[in-house]
């Protein structure tokens, strides 16, 4: 096995990369885990980078939380935000990935040893015998046992 192979590697930094990051620090023994965003802002993503106000969740704030066992999550965090927050507040999607980046900062703050971030673009992903190769824009390379 390689010394710096990742067991895990998520490629995509958006709400779905990150929502997985968390989840895997928070409920999994998975020590090496490599999150690769080619953007600015991990948890994000194109939904939730938006600096219109206008824009709006589709969803009512009640179902939005990222855990499944605190349905409420995001609305209290409104609540402490000092925004509306009630379950059927549509909040606006850049509101929503200020909740989203806060969740993960403190999940890294908890579980930071475990994880790493690393901003750049993937441009090939080839399998090994022993995992995956993900080769970078910029020449670099990492291993991960899964991606």
């Amino acid at each position: 096995m390689l010394k710096d192979k990742w067991e895990i590697a998520i490629i995509g930094g958006g709400f779905s990369g990150v929502a997985v990051l968390i989840h895997l620090l928070e409920k999994s023994n998975a020590d090496r885990v490599l999150l690769v965003e080619a953007g600015s802002e991990p948890g994000r993503g194109l939904a939730y980078s938006t600096l219109e106000p206008g824009h709006l969740l589709n969803v009512p704030a009640k179902r939005m939380s990222l855990f499944e066992d605190k349905p409420d999550d995001f609305v209290m965090w409104l609540a402490g935000a000092g925004l509306p927050a009630s379950d059927s507040t549509f909040a606006p999607r850049q509101v929503y990935g200020d909740y989203v980046r806060q969740r993960l900062s403190e999940v890294l703050a908890r579980n930071g040893t475990r994880a790493k971030i690393i901003k750049n673009e993937v441009v090939g992903l080839q399998p090994r015998e022993n995992g995956h190769e993900i080769d970078f824009r910029d020449g670099s390379r990492e291993f991960a046992n899964t991606v």
